[in-house]
This record gives C-alpha cells, sequence and structure tokens, in this order.
C-alpha cells in the first residue's frame, strides 16, 4: 500500500525533477521513490551507530561538521591562540562536554537566579550592619562573608560555562 508524503522543493530542484522524470517517461514521484530507494540501499547503516563502532578502524570516525559562521571565527580564534590544529580543538570540546557537562539553559537560568537571591541577602545583611540593627556582629559578619563566598562560587561557575559554550 502506498503513502502520501508532502514536502516542500526549492523551485529549481523542482525544475530539475520535472525534466529528470520526463526525460525517463516516469512521474516526478516514481523518480523520488526510486531516489529514495537507491539512497536507502546505499546508505544501509544511517542510524546503526553500533556498527559503525564495530567497523571504525583504530577507534576513529571521520565526521562531518556544520557550524555557523560566529561559532566558526570564535573556534578559529581560539585555534590560533593555542597554536593548534582546527580537529584538536574540536576533539577536546567534544570530549571535555562529554566529561565536564555544560549546564543546559534551564540549570544556567536557576544559576542565575540564585546569584540574584544572594546578591539580595548580601544587600540585606549590609543594609542592617550599616543602619546599626542589634544582632549578634561576629554571626551577621560571618554569614556575610558566607553568603559573598558563595556568591563568587556561583558567578564563577556561570563564568566558566559560558566560556566553554563560547558564548562569553
Amino acid at each position: 500500500m502506498k503513502k502520501v508524503k508532502s514536502f516542500r522543493l526549492s523551485s529549481h530542484i523542482d525544475e530539475k525533477l520535472n525534466l529528470t522524470a520526463k526525460a525517463f517517461n516516469i512521474s516526478t514521484s516514481q523518480l523520488i521513490e526510486l531516489a529514495c530507494i537507491k539512497f536507502l540501499e546505499k546508505n544501509n547503516n544511517i542510524d546503526n551507530t553500533k556498527n559503525i563502532l564495530k567497523n571504525s578502524k583504530n577507534n576513529q570516525l571521520r565526521l562531518n561538521l556544520s557550524l555557523d559562521n560566529e561559532t566558526f571565527k570564535k573556534l578559529i580564534n581560539v585555534v590560533n591562540e593555542k597554536n593548534s590544529t582546527f580537529s584538536q580543538e574540536i576533539y577536546f570540546r567534544l570530549s571535555s562536554s562529554l566529561n565536564y557537562p555544560v549546564f543546559d539553559t534551564i540549570e544556567f537560568n536557576e544559576l542565575w537566579s540564585l546569584r540574584t537571591d544572594l546578591n539580595r541577602v548580601g544587600n540585606l545583611i549590609k543594609m542592617a550592619i550599616n543602619q546599626n540593627i542589634p544582632f549578634d556582629n561576629e554571626l551577621l559578619i560571618k554569614t556575610e562573608n558566607t553568603v559573598k563566598s558563595l556568591r563568587d562560587e556561583v558567578k564563577y561557575m556561570m563564568e566558566k560555562s559560558k566560556k566553554r559554550t563560547l558564548k562569553g
């Protein structure tokens, strides 16, 4: 049983498909079906990563990578600063992100919120000290130092994360 699928093509590809189908005296849908069959026969291991890993020599694979221009420029700058190769830098960044994952957006936003809350607590403590509100000064100063230390650690983690994702 045949199924109907719809997809978009640019006009110049549509023209080429129509001309090729006419040349072989078949319909455009038949041509696309034949092309898909040939593609699948040729690339029957597309999703079979276990076979790829078994058949790879010296545990190395050749991959194609697409980057936007901004990321590419940033990576080139890093490569030039380190005097390394593009492949070495990509390998390093990929392996380090697998071993030390970068925060995802939700975690990063939670960290940002925590930093803001810590700043508020620190400001409240500072206001209490400046207004000479009766507190145990030793405990208040110790708490202020703890909050500052924690704030600095969160800030450091956020900066590290930005640098690792090339967004900083």
